[in-house]
């Protein structure tokens, strides 16, 4: 006699999909009115298998627009890399920018600060998407001051790397960064550019980054959904074995 609780069976047959690929990454669960008639079962029971299947991490549940296969999650480390895009690209993702805006314009007080300039000054505001397998990762801000980089709105961001281009137009390569991360959520507007729900958990990255000389050359900030990401740390007990394969 199968003993197996009706709302378990359900979350098994559905798991049994997402494996074979049945129900591929963002594929739209039937609503637990169809669950109920597909199943034969009430809208309790419906309701709680959506509810094991999102706590196993295999769904996501959007508030009025539905249950969605859970895409894999990407692994960020932070160990070597200077650009979210080219861990990204290590990882062997496909990786895209779609440029929001490049406008010169006067410095927040955090940018400011971060760069030492004076808030009469001009700096250069990047506003980009970053896409990984064509879905949106992450919303990027970099700020740079305008007096050392004349004419850097200019350059198309979507098709070239900022760190290349400071290297390669203005000879300014960048060496070094510190970095703070927190988890935070999202405002509407920046849910819109990376197309989740309002209020939705985001990981939240602040860097100053520094060139060969130590001063301070780009401010930025970058919002990485919380639903595509997890993050990898590598940690060594002994840090002199590290040093040696790095």
């Amino acid at each position: 006699m199968n003993s197996e609780p009706n709302y378990r069976r359900i979350v098994r047959l559905i798991e049994e999909k997402i494996a074979s690929g049945e129900y591929p990454p963002g594929y739209r669960l039937p609503p637990e009115r169809e669950l109920c008639e597909i199943y034969g079962v009430s809208r309790v029971t419906a309701r709680q298998a959506l509810a094991e299947l999102a706590q196993r991490d295999l769904v996501v549940r959007h508030q009025g627009q539905g249950t969605f296969v859970r895409r894999p999650k990407v692994d960020s480390s932070l160990l070597g890399f200077f650009s979210i895009s080219e861990a990204l690209r290590a990882d062997g993702r496909l990786v895209s920018t779609r440029v929001v805006s490049a406008d010169v314009a006067h410095p927040t007080a955090p940018e400011a600060e971060a760069l030492g300039c004076e808030f009469e000054e001009s700096i250069l505001r990047l506003i980009r998407v970053r896409f990984v397998d064509g879905d949106p990762y992450a919303l990027e801000t970099s700020t740079l001051q305008s007096k050392r980089f004349p004419g850097l709105e200019r350059y198309d961001f979507g098709a070239r790397s900022l760190y290349d281009v400071l290297a390669r137009e203005y000879g300014t390569q960048l060496v070094r960064a510190r970095e703070t991360l927190a988890p935070v959520l999202l405002k509407p507007e920046q849910a819109e550019f990376l197309q989740v729900g309002v209020d939705q958990p985001a990981l939240r990255l602040v860097r100053t980054t520094f060139d060969a000389d130590g001063v301070a050359t780009e401010a930025a900030g970058a919002l990485i959904r919380g639903d595509r990401c997890q993050l990898l740390f590598e940690l060594w007990a002994d840090m002199r074995a590290a040093r040696k394969i790095t």
